[in-house]
């Protein structure tokens, strides 16, 4: 019990002696930075306003090459902004400066350092107003963009008789892509696609004009392109009666979205390669079985999906079973992909009511109405379980964007907006020592609760020490000896010192079996009275 008082009180005094070496030393420091006076970056003499100001009203061509715009045109935007009240003037950003920030940033893919330099406004102004006129750009679309008549088949089906009648009812194509992105390690595994590197599954539809129509990003990179399309489905995302989407082997083939048939080679044949053998069910369940081999060894699958090492193993003993077949790692790749896809459907539809399985067919069984049902409600498209996305739709098509908006910048607008509605912009001429003392108070009070936790940490250890000694202390374990008619009061006595350790304390206390227990201590007393002699 003196130990344990002693060992919190050495403590105590330690963070008390720490405590005065941050009050002593570090706070008049940190006082003494809090008072100097912050170093002005914007020094040009060419504000924002003004560099807005003589673009607009010199040569017609300068608004061409910065804004990529007639000048007219650029003022007729802005009134229209003005008056729709999309945006408005704060005390240091007006809405003609805001939209010159934007078209600069995509006529030059411009930097937020390049726009810093160029309108002289701080970061955090420039990130926060880009991401205010991003916000709108759904509003604009409907006002500025028209739709293409989606019942009209495009000249490019209707005068081409490889396409025409067959493609007549096509109005575009879908697939996905992967844009490559960087995120917080402890957000990342979810970004992590097949391939291990960190990515958004963005899935797109284009017309025969190559114009864009819809766009659903915001997915992780371990989403699957069929999941993708579901949700976007679900989020406004529409295919007229009669009409469809052309689409990759990824996805479902429904009356709404055609994809190639399995094990067709279609434009393969074409391009030359014609010694690639087709799948089958054999080869089929051979990959199935070499997957599960290796499914479990941490080697070639983590939490992630399968490593690089584990694809190269698997392609090389595929192709050891299966010599004729020459399949590439990227074919096997897909066909995993789209096994996987299958039997989340099939899983699916097994457990819808009135569904059943015929284990010597291999089938699912069920009436016309029930499969009606299941195309109806679930499209046939593999569940994939994911966080919610957010869906961009497009209202008209355009062409392809210029300039990425980034995931800090989706995730942070409406924080943005819901300070510009109730905090008047900060001066961007002031000499920042509000911002820095909140900074440096806010140091502080981190510094502070981690004390807190550090002490609480400390403390619990210290507890549970205490606990263990007791439980295992020196008086326990001689009134266990002491009751051991099978030892002579001289081993007894060598007991007594034996039990000077904690180790041996300890091993005693937790042997339950009272034979081995005298066991240990009789080998014990004889090792230390071979010792002692």
């Amino acid at each position: 019990m003196d130990s344990w008082d002693e060992e919190v009180r050495r403590f105590m005094l330690e963070e008390e002696e720490e405590d005065d070496e941050l009050f002593l030393v570090l706070v008049p420091a940190l006082q003494l930075a809090m008072y100097d006076e912050k170093e002005s970056e914007h020094t040009s003499i060419l504000t924002g306003p003004k560099y807005v100001k003589e673009v607009l009203e010199g040569h017609e061509r300068w608004c061409k090459v910065d804004f990529r715009m007639e000048s007219e045109i650029f003022r007729a935007i802005v009134h229209f902004l003005r008056v729709e009240n999309l945006l408005r003037d704060t005390r240091d950003v007006t809405i003609e400066e805001q939209f010159a920030m934007f078209m600069f940033m995509l006529s030059h893919n411009a930097s937020t350092e390049r726009l810093k330099k160029r309108f002289q406004h701080s970061g955090e102004t420039i990130h926060r107003k880009i991401t205010e006129f991003f916000d709108i750009i759904p509003a604009l679309t409907h006002k500025f963009l028209k739709l293409p008549d989606v019942y009209q088949t495009h000249v490019m089906v209707a005068s081409d008789p490889r396409y025409m009648p067959f493609f007549q009812n096509c109005i575009g194509a879908i697939d996905g892509t992967h844009v490559p992105i960087t995120i917080a390690q402890e957000k990342a595994p979810p970004y992590r696609n097949r391939k291990g590197t960190l990515s958004q599954n963005v899935m797109c539809a284009c017309d025969f004009d190559l114009k864009f129509t819809f766009i659903s990003c915001g997915w992780e990179g371990s989403a699957y392109d069929a999941g993708v399309l579901r949700s976007a489905r679900s989020k406004g995302f529409h295919v007229p009666a009669g009409k469809f989407y052309l689409v990759d082997a990824g996805y479902a083939n429904t009356p709404s979205f055609i994809a190639p048939y399995r094990g067709v080679r279609y434009h393969l044949t074409m391009s030359g390669d014609v010694s690639r053998a087709a799948w089958n069910s054999t080869y089929e369940k051979g990959l199935v079985e070499i997957l599960h081999v290796y499914k479990d060894n941490p080697k070639y699958k983590g939490q992630n999906g399968w490593a690089t090492e584990g694809w190269r193993i698997i392609t090389t003993k595929f192709n050891e079973r299966f010599p004729i077949a020459h399949f590439t790692k990227q074919q096997i790749q897909e066909k995993e992909k789209e096994l996987k896809g299958n039997y989340k459907a099939l899983r699916d539809a097994k457990g819808e009511s009135g569904s059943g399985w015929n284990e010597s067919l291999c089938m699912i069984l069920a009436k016309p109405k029930i499969w009606d049902k299941l195309i109806k409600q679930k499209d046939l498209l593999a569940d994939a379980p994911m966080a919610a996305p957010t869906i961009a739709p497009i209202a008209a098509p355009t062409t392809a964007p210029t300039a990425e908006r980034s995931i800090s910048e989706q995730g942070t607008s409406s924080a943005h907006n819901e300070q510009n509605a109730t905090q008047p912009a900060a001066s961007e001429g002031g000499s920042g020592r509000k911002r820095k003392q909140s900074h440096i108070g806010s140091a502080l009070e981190d510094y502070v609760e981690f004390k807190k936790s550090q002490t609480s940490k400390t403390l619990e250890a210290l507890n549970e020490k205490k606990k263990r000694a007791e439980e295992f202390c020196f008086e326990k374990c001689t009134d266990q000896v002491d009751s051991m008619n099978e030892l002579t009061n001289e081993e007894k006595s060598y007991a007594v010192e034996l039990f000077e350790s904690d180790t041996n304390r300890e091993v005693f206390m937790k042997t339950k079996n009272p034979d081995v227990r005298l066991i240990w201590l009789k080998r014990k007393i004889r090792a230390l009275a071979a010792n002692s002699a």
